[in-house]
């Protein structure tokens, strides 16, 4: 997914998490990544707009493998 959105040239994610490669492959791609606040994509857009929205710094190590 993270390869998707660098394919498409996007320039932002507004997300609750993400996992450790995703996270590395968007950064390097200069892709800034965003905390979503649990609200709805309009709202989200909002935020962002306004700069209520803090990067997302931390990636999970992911769920690859796990049921």
């Amino acid at each position: 997914a993270a390869q998707f959105l660098v394919d498409r040239k996007a320039d932002a994610l507004i997300t609750v998490r993400a996992g450790q490669n995703a996270g590395e492959v968007l950064l390097a791609a200069g892709v800034a990544v965003w905390k979503a606040s649990g609200h709805t994509a309009a709202e989200e857009l909002k935020a962002l707009e306004a700069g209520n929205l803090s990067r997302l710094n931390s990636f999970h190590a992911g769920f690859h493998g796990r049921a």
